[in-house]
């Protein structure tokens, strides 16, 4: 099953990256299968380094046992400076949204459309991967409820709000294809008034969710923003607890609070599935799809791309759930057969898939922050097209020297191969951590090992494609 379902990998996702794709044609030194084959090749070596070297003794268990109190504190944050924050937050949502409605109407001269879309969805991740959860400082949601000093609650039916609970994270799952939908397919996604509207739309349901579910549960389960920058900022040594801010292990916190959760699996499976649905949707496979179904019932081909975003998501879920029905049953898997414990499996196992997912939003849109990103020094300047040089910037010329496609193809290729090599090492560590025994854990993850190659030669056939054809 899983190698069948690879081979459709194979053949129907070859020019998934011309979104962010470079027009330049780049000569590779050597044949791309010499790449493919090295990158397979360190994957595979990391394995027999983890199953040798790494071994279950007290040093392991308290290394990823979780506690903030062996990690160093770095320093307090001051109360000031967290106010000071906040009130900038706030002022900057309210002046995004502003601007969306009554900036200029061209996507390409409003600083929201490109904020949002570029600095905002492209770069903030990136912070949090450097930053980890200091970056949350930024939330406005936490800056209005700290303005507000209390937390409000509406009273509802209490079967309403456990059911809201019992959803798990399956809403979030919904909101982020839904968001990976309007970003690839939905023409007006740039439009600044369209942008506008979504904007406001997220900030009345996320005060309104807060007031029914709380923070903490509207924050775990519904906000996709939210869940999918914390993703990304657990991977960062740094991190916040109570106000003081703490120095750790990278990588370690993503599996250190590895537990079932209902809508995870999927969750984290839509974070790598949606960057490659971004450039599915510009290849000829993609529209090959939607010649089949010209004329009949999509005339505008929203419904197709909703259905691609699906398709893709769900050709990677269940490849993924075939792997994990390859690991052996463990004590501790839930009682119910194996695909029970497939389900289990794959929900502790699902965290260690992050790192691959940087990887992806790395390689896939290095180019286009680096290059497009430099043109908010321009737009921050004159941001209503009033003929302003606020800051000096308003003749700033973008350098779009800066990158060509051999730096873009190194780039993809450095942060494919090293995601995916702290994924078989974060995977040990889990299996390690599950079944209590260093020669079990090297057999058992021996399918997510096969997984993660065959994810590797994919990915990079997937980005160098479009640079070396």
């Amino acid at each position: 099953m899983i190698g069948a379902l690879s081979l459709i990998g194979l053949i129907v996702l070859p020019r998934a990256s011309f979104a962010h794709a470079f027009d330049e044609r780049y000569d590779l030194p050597i044949p791309l299968s010499f790449f493919i084959c090295g990158a397979i090749l360190i994957v595979l070596f990391t394995y027999l380094l983890a199953i040798l070297f790494v071994k279950e003794d007290q040093k392991l268990k308290q290394w990823i046992s979780g506690s903030h109190t062996t990690d160093s504190l770095l320093f307090h944050i001051p109360l000031i400076l967290q106010a000071l924050v906040n009130a900038l937050v706030i002022f900057s949502l309210c002046f995004i949204i502003l601007l969306s409605f009554f900036g200029p109407s061209n996507p390409l001269m409003n600083m929201a459309s490109h904020f949002i879309w570029v600095n905002w969805w492209v770069g903030v991740p990136l912070l949090f991967a450097m930053f980890g959860s200091m970056m949350h400082g930024i939330d406005p949601f936490q800056a209005i409820a700290t303005l507000c000093k209390t937390e409000l609650r509406v009273n509802l039916s209490r079967s309403l709000i456990n059911l809201m609970a019992a959803l798990g994270r399956w809403p979030a799952v919904i909101g982020l294809l839904y968001w990976c939908w309007i970003e690839v397919v939905y023409p007006n996604a740039a439009l600044p008034k369209y942008l506008g509207v979504l904007v406001t739309m997220w900030l009345i349901s996320g005060i309104i969710g807060r007031m029914i579910l709380g923070n903490q549960g509207w924050n775990e389960n519904w906000d996709f923003f939210r869940i999918y920058f914390s993703y990304f900022g657990n991977i960062s040594p740094l991190y916040r607890f109570k106000g003081s801010v703490y120095i750790g292990k990278p990588f370690v916190r993503l599996i250190q609070d590895a537990r079932p959760y209902p809508g995870n699996v999927a969750f984290v499976i839509a974070m790598l599935s949606t960057v490659l649905f971004d450039g599915l949707h510009s290849s000829p496979v993609w529209l090959g799809f939607q010649t089949l179904f010209e004329g009949r019932f999509d005339n505008n081909g929203y419904f197709l791309g909703f259905l691609g975003v699906l398709l893709v998501w769900a050709f990677f879920y269940f490849v993924f759930l075939g792997a994990c029905l390859l690991v052996p049953q463990n004590s501790h898997a839930k009682i119910g057969g194996r695909l029970s414990n497939a389900m289990y499996i794959a929900e502790i196992f699902a965290p260690t898939l992050i790192p691959i997912a940087l990887a992806y939003h790395i390689a896939h849109n290095f180019s286009s922050l680096i290059i497009q990103g430099q043109n908010i020094f321009i737009l921050s300047s004159d941001p209503l097209n009033q003929g302003w040089n606020l800051f000096g910037t308003a003749n700033f010329y973008p350098n779009i020297s800066i990158l060509d496609a051999k730096t873009v193809w190194y780039v993809a290729l450095i942060s494919i191969v090293i995601g995916h090599v702290v994924s078989i090492f974060l995977t040990h560590l889990v299996a390690i951590k599950e079944f209590k025994n260093s020669a079990i854990a090297g057999k058992a993850v021996l399918p997510l090992t096969i997984l993660m190659i065959l994810f590797t030669a994919v990915s990079l056939m997937i980005l160098a494609e479009p640079l070396v054809s």
